[in-house]
């Protein structure tokens, strides 16, 4: 979509599922993830324009990527059964599968199920780096239980990435941080069990590391916060820890069924970060100012769902939807938090159907505790 004339523009077509889509540090490739050969795996495409390039042909596909700060290579996560290995390829998928090729699935695992990924098959999370010209691949990790966040220091020479190194990892909830260093191939925990984390983002100046996550005081139950770590000084930070909210996307609903919530986002200027936080059944955006204070930055009775910070710190984009809205892109004045709409995929749908508005209140409990609720009336009855 260009926000010049408003105009969107199919970039891929065919009968597949794409998704993923970033841009590489120059602005010339698009990368994103693609079904189109069978496997989800890494595409390349020009800016400009033409045909998409496949980058990767992992047997078991890739999860999630992220583009080096030169633009020379990406990392990218895949998995691996015990007897396969990286230079494995998919393997074309049977037209049809007989009934003697079926097997009983023997579950030995507490977790053996994910809502994103369906039945679990045991294999185990790699990180590899991915050549941009010659496709060259190098495993950078081993064969771990699970790989959560990773990123990429901006001077491109550390890699932090979440891991679950625990003895039992069904019934731990320990995540720690680990830094690798791309050039010596070496690791540091830098948080040596002493929490759950997530959502990793490098300042501008690589200097510190944020994350989402919380010291497992309540086990799962626990709220998330805002992390920051300074690797070289040894030093952490809880910038949230008296904001009584649970920072990130906790809203659940069928309509964005394959939306990620977008992590801390730097200020350019490295003052402080972006995050969103969900409290009384909306999620709103705000800035966490390393100095101290919280700022609401896109707020309202609505789910912020994706967000997007513009280079030069004055604007963003924002992912939005509603009881009333499916969900729109909106550009967004860091100023003032004034909203411009900048889509309506749903437009005939807007004009087909009525959409009940959602009104909440709060009542008290028998031990005096104030509760939130909401009432939906039918959209005819929402004059009388």
């Amino acid at each position: 979509m260009w926000t010049e004339d408003g105009a969107v523009r199919p970039w891929t077509f065919g009968r597949c599922r794409d998704t993923k889509p970033r841009f590489s540090p120059d602005g010339e490739t698009i990368a994103f993830l693609s079904d189109r050969s069978g496997r989800v795996q890494l595409w390349l495409l020009p800016a400009n324009g033409g045909e998409a390039r496949q980058l990767t042909f992992f047997k078991n596909g890739v999860r999630d990527y992220v583009w080096s700060p030169d633009g020379t290579f990406l990392i990218a996560l895949t998995t691996l059964g015990d007897d396969e290995t990286i230079e494995d390829r998919e393997e074309p998928e049977k037209a049809e599968v007989k009934r003697a090729d079926l097997k009983p699935r023997v579950i030995e695992r507490l977790y053996y199920k994910s809502d994103a990924a369906g039945f679990l098959d045991g294999k185990r999370a790699v990180l590899t780096r991915i050549d941009v010209l010659s496709g060259k691949i190098e495993a950078l990790t081993g064969r771990e239980e699970e790989i959560g966040s990773f990123a990429i220091s901006p001077n491109g020479r550390t890699l932090a990435f979440v891991a679950n190194r625990n003895e039992d990892p069904d019934t731990t909830f320990t995540r720690d941080i680990i830094l690798l260093d791309l050039e010596k191939k070496t690791e540091t925990n830098l948080t040596n069990g002493c929490g759950a984390f997530a959502s990793l983002a490098w300042s501008p100046d690589g200097m510190k590391l944020a994350a989402v996550g919380h010291d497992l005081a309540y086990l799962g139950a626990t709220l998330h916060r805002l992390y920051v770590f300074e690797p070289e000084r040894g030093t952490k930070r809880v910038l949230t820890a008296d904001w009584d909210v649970h920072l990130g996307d906790a809203m659940v609903g069928d309509m964005h069924a394959d939306a990620k919530g977008p992590g801390p986002i730097w200020a350019s200027d490295g003052s402080g970060l972006y995050v969103t936080a969900s409290e009384r059944g909306r999620v709103n955006a705000y800035f966490v100012s390393l100095a101290g204070p919280i700022v609401p930055v896109v707020e309202g009775d609505f789910h912020l769902y994706g967000f997007t910070v513009h280079p030069n710190g004055r604007q963003a984009v924002a992912a939005i939807s509603s009881p009333t809205s499916v969900g729109d892109l909106y550009a967004v004045s860091l100023a003032d938090g004034t909203k411009t709409r900048l889509t309506r995929a749903n437009e005939a749908l807007e004009h087909e159907v009525a959409f009940a508005a959602a009104e909440p209140f709060t009542y008290r409990s028998a031990d005096g505790l104030e509760i939130q609720g909401w009432i939906v009336n039918y959209p005819h009855l929402a004059n009388a």
